[in-house]
């Protein structure tokens, strides 16, 4: 199966929890045979990189201009802008995000590549910590709806998607290396 995994930033750049589990995620689904390509940014050129332990990882140029910060938007914005092209160009059978913006990136592009999208929770759910200006609570609401499938880290999580956004969701424990 051919699988893209998307995330702004990724592992060893920038280590959290996150980035960690995709590079983890990667690392494990490319050890059990299948074509895994990371799609994330990088504050230089584009580029095409071999991931240790297998797979490929493309990096689009990340830029976050101090106009953006005045308006509202976070660093991880413009990077749902600039994982278009890539999500075109390949050909994905999933395409698993771990942001609300990559997830809008995916079903975005899903007419034309006929991927799944799967959207990911790396972290509590609750529907007051997306701010209102950008409408980031409106963006997460309609990418919960239109994801092939939602998934959580924990059954904790899946409590909270249940009480507080009234959906169904998976739960995908973190895997640990």
């Amino acid at each position: 199966m051919k699988i893209s995994i998307t995330h702004p930033f990724c592992w060893p750049a920038v280590r959290r929890g996150s980035e960690r589990f995709l590079a983890e995620l990667a690392q494990y689904l490319t050890s059990t045979g299948h074509d895994v390509v990371t799609l994330s940014s990088t504050p230089g050129k584009k580029a095409w990189e071999e991931v240790p332990g297998g797979g490929r990882r493309y990096l689009v140029h990340h830029s976050f201009p101090r106009w953006m910060e005045m308006l509202r938007l976070r660093p991880t914005d413009p990077f749902a802008w600039k994982l278009i092209a890539p999500l075109l160009r390949i050909d994905s059978d999933v395409v698993h995000c771990l942001l609300n913006t990559d997830t809008a990136s995916a079903i975005a592009t899903r007419p034309f590549r006929h991927h799944k999208v799967i959207m990911q929770f790396q972290g509590v759910p609750y529907p007051f910590t997306y701010r209102r200006i950008p409408p980031e609570r409106m963006l997460t609401r309609w990418c919960m709806r239109h994801a092939d499938a939602v998934v959580v880290i924990s059954q904790f999580c899946l409590e909270m998607m249940r009480e507080h956004f009234g959906l169904e969701a998976q739960v995908l424990y973190p895997p640990v290396n």
